[in-house]
């Protein structure tokens, strides 16, 4: 077994599953925005994509994410008028305290 290297290009939303719901719905629509809004900021990160797992949302980016990324993703998650936001929490980096593990070929 080898271990993939940590990547903090990967930031989780934790969230309930009705909003999970909504936003895949929408999500090429979301990642557009997203991107429009880091953009603004003058950002070179871009979403990459959004995909759920259990009670949260995952949002891949191709470069690493700052913590001015993090907000501006989090006002846009929050600002999204199909989203409770009493069930969603602050994102944050994916925890690096449990590394992945790959089978090795």
């Amino acid at each position: 077994m080898t271990i993939e290297g940590l990547s903090r290009k990967q930031v989780i939303v934790l969230m309930s599953k009705v909003n999970i719901d909504n936003i895949l719905t929408s999500a090429n629509e979301y990642i557009t925005n997203i991107n429009r809004a880091l953009k603004n900021v003058k950002s070179n990160i871009l979403v990459n994509f959004i995909y759920p797992d259990n009670l949260e949302i995952t949002i891949v980016s191709n470069l690493v994410v700052s913590q001015l990324n993090l907000l501006v993703m989090e006002r846009y998650v929050k600002s999204i008028n199909n989203v409770s936001l009493d069930d969603v929490q602050v994102l944050r980096l994916k925890d690096h305290r449990y590394p992945i593990f790959h089978r090795g070929y």
